[in-house]
This record gives C-alpha cells, structure tokens and sequence, in this order.
C-alpha cells in the first residue's frame, strides 16, 4: 500500500555528506580496458578559492573511460599515474567545502574541470570554496538552555526559473541549548525554532504528573513569529553567524476531534492560517479516527488530513481551529476523496502518442511546494494521461509539446490555462484539461552580437503565456541556436552571460532587463540577433 503523499517540499540536508576515507589511497579506483592506448601522470593542486590556502586530504576524482582518485597531500598536492589518455572531468571534493558551481551554479561548465588527458598535460589547479556555519544556543526568559528544541534554516532557491523557500537543514539543541548549524551553501537564509511543550512537574513524588501546562511558540530570528515579519540571514563562504533565541513560554491548549472516514494515513499535519508548515503534528488513532492536538498556543491554525481511499486514491481534509484561551473539544473533519483529473489531448501530430509533458505548478511554491505530472492512467489505453492526488491550491497548467507539433490551447471547463490559474478545491469535482496541437508552428534561430566567441551565452526565450515554459539554450557566443516547434505569438528574448539567482520565469524579474520582442506567425523562420547582457562572473 503506498503512503499518502503530504504536500512537505524538503531540500537536501545542510550537511553534506561528501568522502571521507581514513586510508590514503592514490591510484584506479576502476579501469577499463586499454586497449594498448597510452597513460600518463596527471598532477595538480586543490587551494581554498578565498585564502588560496592548500587543501590537505581533498579528494581528487578523474571522471572519464576510466574513473581515478587520490587524496591531496598536506601542501595540497596530488599525483595520480597510469591514466589512459582521453577526456576527463577532474572534481575536487572535502567536508566542510564545496565546489564553485555549488555555490553559484552555472549550468554552462557543470560540475568539476573539464581536462584532457595526453602528452601537453598540465598540473591541474582545483579550488574549492569553504561552507558556512550558523551556531547559536536556546535559553528560556530566565536564561535556563532549553534542550532538545528544534532549530531549522529555511532558504531561497531558484528551481526551473522560481524562487521557493524550503527547509534545508535542522538540528535539535543539547544539553546545554547549543545548535551548529554545519556545512551551509553560501545563500539567504531564514532560522526557526519550532513549538516546544514545556513541561510542568505537579503531584507528589510517588505519583508524578508531567502535564504539558505551556508551550515555546515557533519563532524566527530576529525575535519574529513568522517569516514575514523575520530577518534573512546572508551568508558568505566560510562565513560563521551566531544567532540566540529567547523563548517566552506562554499557555498551551488542547485540541480534539474525530475524522472520517478513517483509514491508513499520514500524521495530520498543523499549518498556519495563511498555509505555511508549522512542524507540528496532531496524533490520531487509526481504528476510531480520534484525533489530538496535545498542545498548541493560541492562534489560527489550519489541520490537513490525508488518507488512503479506495482505488489507490487519496481522501483529503481540512478544518481551520481559531484557538483563544480554552481547550477545544469535537471538531469534526469530513474527508473527501481526491479525483484523477483526466487531460485529453486533442490533434497530435503523433497519433496513440500526446508527446507532452504537463504539470501543475502550485501558485504558492512556499506554502504548497509539490508540483504534479501527468501520466498514465492506470487501468486506461495507451496514451491515456491525468494528473492524480491533486492536493487543493492554486496551480499554474505549464506545458511542453515533444516531437512534432506544438500547443495551441490548454483549457479546462471554461477557464483559458494559459491565463488563468487552475483551482483545486476539497472534495471538488473538476472538469477534465483539455490540451489542443497546432502543426503550423514557427522556428526562431538566434544568434549573438559579440566579439567574445569563446564564451559561453544563456539563451532565454519567454512568453506572456503562463503555459509557456521560459525555454534555455547555452551556446558557445560564435555559435547560433535554434527554438523549434514554437507556437505562433509574441515572445521576448534575452541573452545572459549569466543567470546565477534569475527568476527568469518569473516575468517580473525579467522586466526592465534588456532582450527583444518578436511576434511569430504560423509557419514562419525567424532569426534574431541579440545582444548579450553581462550578468555577474561566469
């Protein structure tokens, strides 16, 4: 039986864990055959790109025909003999550091050095740059540490041109309050403590009574009770913050109920009235469907309930709790199953096959940070497509034709996808989306006003359709690229030497910036020559 899904989005851990052997090893760590080609010994160095400090016991990766390794010595260097000749890339990694694409990514190089392996071979030069740190310690408003409390850092990441803010990292104090928040990517973070109960010791010693009397409420830094009244904090590499909490513990309050129908489900999950994750959870029995919130402060707060219905779909509640100053007893919460919604494609080009790929965007990535595909339809023909356990929220339709064609029309009911926003409501029943082809569609090849012909460009083409997902191309600057399979319409086109921390599909962040408008009509080759606009360091 599959677990019901809940809409929790969780980034990568902070720490990273990288390699960390014990033994010095340098050589192969797997070899391909040779076939009588020739080797050679390939040399280098890792440094810290900020200090220009060697790195001792970084590890050297060749990845290739062949894949090599050693660790660095204690000036930094490494040597590692017998390499076949060919094209390598060469990664340096450690604990505690990370690359510089990780940092400031830049889809344009990858990850690592690109090398080639022969006679002319030089010592190689790998940098890696040092994480950051956040420490700090927990005390309650009489200065005692308070353990065991979670603290968590939320940051901003731009994922397929949208910036959303997750949880990365999180760790509980000790003994004494203390929290190390390790190995940070350089970036904007936020810091939260969760709700903690605060324990009281009532009775005699023969029978102790722990009774949760208060709570620590949630609290972001500085001294903020949500984030968006909170301070990010902005870290450099090798940057280390140090940032305290003061919790003031204040009256908690009991919440309970009953939920139907009752069934395998994940725990329900407590949010804030504007939708945002708490990390508090209420407890449920899974044969009555009882339910409690053992301790809450006051405040409006939204419980989400998912189950497992029937036919392997889901069964979706809410229920909003107006907490004040008493417990609250038998709240009620009806759960609905959550339909498939069919897509129906209609004229592809590629017949028994749409070619598409659709998915819903949450209109809210911080809140709701899931988004959903089409795909098959159990149990339905070939090339039968719908988009399941849809959790209630608002969602952009964004599409992508493959192959031959391309998208004419999304809609859904009456509402026009390309414009409007697709609304989830719970226990709803929604009509089907509806994707129509076109097979007159048009061709734009762009090419690039510079002199730098080595260099490396970012070719974005956007539209004003919000189906339309911004398409990239990476192109050496003397080079031309071209965007088939375009449907007819207005578009503006913008050429980067770099796109570290653009919302590019966000048409906002793109406003202002300098690119190109083009109308294209049906059936019709475009070129257009752009002027590369200097973002930042390659």
């Amino acid at each position: 039986m599959r677990a019901a899904p809940f809409p929790v989005l969780i980034a990568a851990a902070c720490c990273i864990s990288l390699y960390a052997g014990q033994q010095v090893y340098t050589g192969q760590l797997q070899r391909m055959p040779s076939q009588g080609n020739n080797t050679y010994t390939v040399t280098g160095t890792a440094s810290n790109l900020l200090t220009g400090e060697p790195i001792r016991r970084a590890l050297v990766h060749l990845q290739g025909r062949a894949q090599y390794a050693a660790f660095t010595g204690s000036d930094g260097r490494f040597r590692i003999e017998n390499v076949l000749e060919g094209q390598y890339n060469a990664v340096a990694q450690k604990p505690g550091f990370f690359e510089p694409s990780q940092i400031a990514p830049n889809p344009f190089r990858g990850s690592g050095s690109a090398i080639i392996v022969g006679a002319a071979t030089q010592p190689l030069s790998l940098t890696l740059v040092p994480a950051a740190t956040i420490t700090g310690r927990v005390v309650d408003n009489q200065g005692e540490p308070i353990p065991n409390i979670n603290v968590e850092c939320l940051s901003e990441q731009i994922v397929n041109g949208r910036k959303r803010t997750t949880t990365s990292c999180g760790m509980g104090t000790d003994e004494d309050g203390n929290y190390a928040l390790e190995n940070l990517v350089p970036g904007s973070y936020f810091i939260r403590v969760n709700q903690q109960k605060v324990f009281a010791f009532t009775g005699d010693l023969q029978t102790p009574n722990h009774v949760p009397l208060e709570v620590y409420p949630a609290q972001f830094y500085p001294n903020a009770p949500n984030r968006s009244s909170a301070q990010a904090i902005q870290l450099k590499p090798g940057d280390h913050a140090q940032i305290d909490f003061t919790l003031q513990p204040v009256p908690a309050f009991r919440v309970s109920g009953v939920v139907a129908p009752v069934g395998p489900m994940n725990q329900p999950a407590i949010e804030t009235a504007d939708g945002e994750q708490t990390g508090i959870f209420a407890q449920v029995n899974q044969q009555t469907g009882r339910w409690v919130l053992p301790a809450i402060s006051a405040g409006s707060w939204k419980i989400v309930f998912l189950t497992e219905g029937q036919n392997n779909t889901l069964n979706y509640g809410e229920q909003s709790i107006d907490v004040r100053s008493a417990n609250i007893q038998n709240v009620a919460v009806s759960l609905q199953p959550v339909p498939p919604v069919p897509v129906r494609v209609a004229n592809s080009p590629d017949q028994g096959n749409p070619n598409l790929q659709l998915r819903l965007v949450p209109r809210n990535l911080d809140t709701n940070g899931r988004e959903y595909f089409a795909g098959a339809a159990p149990g339905e023909p070939p090339g039968s497509l719908s988009v399941r356990d849809i959790l209630p929220a608002s969602y952009t339709v964004v599409a992508q034709a493959f192959g031959n064609g391309c998208i004419d029309s999304i809609t859904s009911g009456s509402a026009d996808l390309m414009r409007d926003d697709f609304v989830v409501s719970p226990g709803g029943q929604h009509a089907p989306i509806d994707v129509s082809f076109r097979n007159d569609c048009a061709i734009l090849t762009v090419k690039l006003n510079t002199q730098d012909s080595a260099s490396t460009v970012a070719v974005i083409l956007a539209s004003d359709n919000r189906s339309f997902e911004p398409r990239i191309l990476y192109q050496n600057a003397a080079s031309e690229r071209v965007f088939p399979n375009l449907p007819p319409g207005e578009y503006r086109v913008y050429a980067f030497s770099n796109i570290e921390g653009l919302e590019y599909a966000n048409p906002d962040a793109l406003r202002g910036l300098a690119g190109q408008q083009i109308t294209l009509s049906a059936n019709q080759k475009a070129e257009l020559a752009l002027d590369v606009v200097q973002r930042g360091a390659n």
